[in-house]
């Protein structure tokens, strides 16, 4: 499944904050996620651009929509 051409963008955007190099952390959007909430803080992803919450609502709508009857 193709997940959203915004993809690259948001691995750049979360690895440049957590200093890491996204092509280490696997290639699916929940290991990123995962990464991402367990070395951030609540008040440390206010900080990061709304898009990343916006990608992941879009990416949940797309799997609901994906596996919907």
């Amino acid at each position: 499944m193709m997940v959203g051409h915004n993809f690259p963008h948001l691995l750049t955007i979360v690895s440049g904050y957590l200093g890491q190099d996204w092509r280490s952390w696997g290639d699916s959007f929940e290991d990123v996620i995962a990464l991402y909430k367990s070395e951030t803080t609540p008040s440390e992803r206010l900080e990061l651009p709304k898009e990343i919450d916006l990608f992941e609502r879009q990416y949940a709508t797309n799997l609901d929509d994906e596996f919907s009857d």
